[in-house]
């Protein structure tokens, strides 16, 4: 039997009802995505159809995310989405509500007959990609997790992609917007099939490792059998090989 702690930090559910900074009410209903660091929610706000996503309050990640959609949203950047709402549920988990977006670009991709964008396709998200990690730049952060599963198109006939998951950024310039000092170790950061080198060598990140992971994203086959770690994913990696097999 649950005691009344462990309601208090339980997940959130399909139905239950959140109370937003602005004191405006949403339900929250089928669940979109589940992953690592929390769920995503479909809710509806004020006739408008929202993505609220989700984290136990524990994990702290989420007031980031609102922090950095905050400043997007008052730079006017096109490539992120737009923020309605954030708040708390006691001890249990932190929420916030944003623009619904499509399927994501992996998700896109593994729908297709083939699983391969044409060449037309490949180059507009590229260079809207790298137009949303310009703006992310822009504001001294890195994303540290990029990959094909945190952009999406938006929904209807937008044809603008969106960056998305900022739970791993971090800054990279201080208050004077001086380019911080890298630190020498800092632990593993990223999904293991698509880290730049640096990010296997457990290095701090730069705005370059966002260009390469977009690189070994688009252009590597990487295939998932058999175990390895991830300083022998590293070694290969250096060594400019793309059969590396690794876990999923």
């Amino acid at each position: 039997m649950m005691s009344a702690e462990d309601k208090d930090v339980r997940i959130p559910i399909e139905g239950d009802i959140l109370a937003t900074n602005t004191g405006e009410s949403i339900t929250l209903h089928q669940k979109l995505g589940n992953g690592a660091m929390g769920q995503v929610f479909l809710g509806k706000l004020n006739e408008r159809h929202v993505a609220v996503k989700t984290e136990k309050k524990a994990l702290g990640l989420i007031p980031l995310e609102v922090k950095l959609l905050l400043t997007a949203k008052r730079e006017k950047f096109t490539h992120f989405c737009t923020l309605y709402g954030y708040g708390k549920v006691s001890r249990a988990y932190n929420f916030m509500i944003m623009s619904l977006l499509n399927s994501d670009l992996y998700q896109l991709r593994m729908e297709l007959p083939n699983k391969i964008y044409s060449m037309n396709t490949t180059t507009k998200i590229a260079i809207q990609s790298l137009k949303a990690m310009e703006e992310l730049h822009s504001i001294g952060y890195i994303h540290r997790d990029i990959k094909s599963s945190n952009f999406a198109p938006g929904r209807g006939r937008s044809s603008t992609i969106f960056i998305f998951d900022f739970g791993l950024s971090r800054r990279f310039v201080d208050g004077s917007n001086m380019k911080l000092s890298p630190r020498k170790n800092v632990g593993w950061r990223g999904t293991v099939r698509y880290a730049s080198l640096n990010a296997h060598k457990q290095l701090d990140l730069a705005r370059r490792d966002n260009i390469e992971k977009i690189r070994i994203d688009d252009n590597c086959e990487l295939s998932y059998t058999g175990t390895v770690s991830v300083t022998s994913v590293a070694i290969m990696a250096e060594q400019g090989s793309n059969n590396i097999s690794i876990p999923e």
